[in-house]
């Protein structure tokens, strides 16, 4: 029995040992699983992160593309606005080419009427001269006139008398 016993307690220490590497390959497995566990959980936290970053940036992309499709039809906006004063101010240089030529014409005109003045007042002084001439000649004429006039009245007195 010694012998029965001697194997047993071999067998109990087989068991036992056994049980000791199955307990410690379960211990390594539980560590081995928390650490596991702990990637696991570190990956669902890095996975979250890269959704989360994922959606800002797609937010963020949503709001350039508006933001550059304003700013394009604030260029579209602008750059009607810019040919439309350029037209406005190819207008008023006609215009202003117009008035200019207008104003070149008025100031010819200005001059030839300055000139048909000028000549006309030449004109004007000498028929004031003509005019006294021709009243001084009217006056010399007309005192030539009442003293032939006296004479003639004074020759017809004389034959009345003879």
């Amino acid at each position: 029995m010694t012998e029965a016993i001697k194997v047993k307690e071999a067998e109990a220490e087989i068991y036992i040992s056994e049980i000791e590497t199955i307990g410690q390959a379960y211990e390594d497995m539980q560590t081995q699983h928390q650490h596991l566990l702990q990637q696991v959980a570190e990956r669902d936290d890095f996975n979250l992160k890269l959704v989360s970053e994922s959606v800002k940036a797609k937010q963020l992309h949503s709001s350039l593309l508006s933001e550059k499709q304003a700013l394009a039809d604030q260029l579209k906006q602008i750059n009607s606005l810019i040919e439309n004063s350029k037209a406005k101010i190819a207008s008023s240089e006609q215009q202003i080419e117009r008035i200019l030529s207008e104003a070149a014409k008025c100031t010819q005109d200005e001059k030839h009427l300055a000139a048909a003045l000028e000549f006309t007042k030449w004109e004007l002084a000498d028929a004031e001269k003509e005019l006294r001439l021709l009243k001084s000649v009217a006056s010399s004429s007309e005192k030539e006139y009442d003293q032939i006039q006296k004479d003639i009245e004074a020759i017809e007195k004389e034959l009345d008398s003879e």
